[in-house]
């Protein structure tokens, strides 16, 4: 129940798709998304394999984001970003770029993995049920009672390690002026060797920290992104910025940690109104022991304000790796004193106040 949102649906290209794009030979197709297709392809200058990424949709809207996230991986240049390597156009209506062929799985296979489909089973969606909305939003909660031992405690260091390089590649971005603007599990690629890896920069752009240009203009197209993971500043058609991405990084690790997202529902209307109106359910209601630092650190990075969320992705880092040592040392919670200045955070379910 991940629903991707868009700005445009427009019919895909009919044009067949060549076997060679620059020097560089298709083997075969790895994937489909809703604007194009990523091929393996062999590059006979060096005899490896590349990964191609080729725009499929012809409309205004489209080529512009494919041009875009070319121009934004073009500059970056982190081990925790996918490396850019050339691009390319096969005829006026098909742009393409290569760049690395990673190896090892998505964000969300290894959330499938952690979480057993038994582990998911101890989660029930209709706990807290709020009114006045067109369908019911449901805040996900433990089905039989909190945990005394998680699904995830016994890999809650890999875990902690696996967020913080996330965060250092995210503070290295936006270094770099760059708002990713659709962090989710599967804009993020675990390594073969547990190193995560950004993908998919087609709504971010330098310079993302501005305000929308035309609220009124705006609020007749659907928003871009992806409902589960969306800030409410996002839904709201706010200023965009680095702590946008906070948000959505927020709800990634909330999603690892209990095998839910914070919010789920069958429309993604409901979910966008439960970003901007609720509270999540506390993480210790899933599993008291949890960590209270990390606990604390997760809350505060869904903070419906920005301003009320931690400064940068690089506190953030700082912050994990702390919480790891702790555990390391068998001293979790140890410095949750400095979390808790992040605010006072309601009991789960409660509405809170929309801007």
């Amino acid at each position: 129940m991940r629903q991707a949102l868009s700005t445009s649906a427009p019919a895909e290209q009919a044009t067949k798709t060549p076997s060679r794009f620059g020097p560089y030979d298709l083997v075969r197709i790895l994937g489909q998304g809703g604007m194009g297709a990523v091929y393996e392809a062999w590059d006979s200058r060096t005899d490896t394999r590349v990964a191609i990424k080729v725009l499929r949709r012809d409309d205004a809207v489209s080529c512009e984001r494919f041009r875009r996230e070319i121009q934004v991986l073009k500059r970056l240049r982190h081990k925790g970003v996918v490396s850019f390597l050339q691009d390319g156009d096969c005829g006026p209506r098909m742009p393409w770029f290569a760049m690395e062929l990673l190896q090892g799985r998505t964000l969300r296979d290894y959330n499938s993995e952690l979480w057993s489909q038994s582990a998911r089973d101890a989660i029930t969606l209709p706990v807290h049920v709020v009114g006045d909305y067109d369908e019911p939003i449901h805040v996900c909660s433990p089905r039989s009672g909190p945990r005394e031992v998680s699904p995830v405690a016994s890999r809650l260091k890999e875990i902690g390690r696996l967020y913080e390089q996330v965060f250092r590649a995210v503070e290295r971005i936006h270094a770099e002026g760059v708002t990713h603007g659709d962090l989710s599990p599967t804009n993020v690629f675990v390594r073969a060797d547990g190193s995560p890896v950004l993908l998919d920069f087609g709504l971010a752009a330098p310079g993302r920290s501005e305000v929308v240009p035309d609220k009124d203009e705006n609020a007749l197209q659907p928003i871009a992104g992806t409902a589960h993971y969306l800030a409410p500043e996002q839904i709201r058609r706010e200023r965009i910025e680095p702590r946008t991405d906070l948000y959505s990084l927020g709800c990634m690790i909330y999603e690892t940690l209990t095998g839910t997202p914070p919010f789920d529902a069958l429309e993604a209307a409901a979910v966008l109104r439960a970003h901007v109106d609720l509270r999540p359910t506390r993480l210790s209601a899933f599993w008291p022991r949890i960590p209270a630092a990390l606990e604390d650190l997760v809350f505060s990075l869904l903070e419906k304000q920005q301003q009320d969320r931690p400064r940068s992705a690089g506190i953030v880092a700082d912050r994990l790796a702390l919480i790891v040592a702790s555990e390391e040392h068998g001293s979790a919670g140890t410095h949750q004193q400095s979390l808790r200045s992040c605010a006072a955070i309601a009991a789960g379910g409660q509405r809170v106040e929309a801007a």
